[in-house]
């Protein structure tokens, strides 16, 4: 739960639309920079990431200018 600038309470769940997107591909070709790129909204330093294996979830509420949020 968390509370936002008016004082209300507001639970995670609470969104409008929800998109799950997966990202396949071979080793190497940046989809975990994507996912960086679009969650963080920042680059990874090449010289200081090494591979990575298995699985890597991330989630970011993106609030929509008619009103409602996307959790994608």
């Amino acid at each position: 739960q968390v509370n936002n600038a008016g004082g209300s309470a507001r639970h995670e769940d609470d969104y409008t639309f929800l998109f799950k997107i997966i990202l396949v591909g071979d080793t190497g070709v940046g989809k975990t920079h994507l996912l960086s790129r679009y969650i963080k909204n920042q680059i990874p330093d090449r010289n200081h990431t090494s591979p990575t294996i298995g699985v890597e979830f991330a989630t970011k509420p993106v609030p929509l200018k008619t009103g409602g949020t996307i959790k994608a």
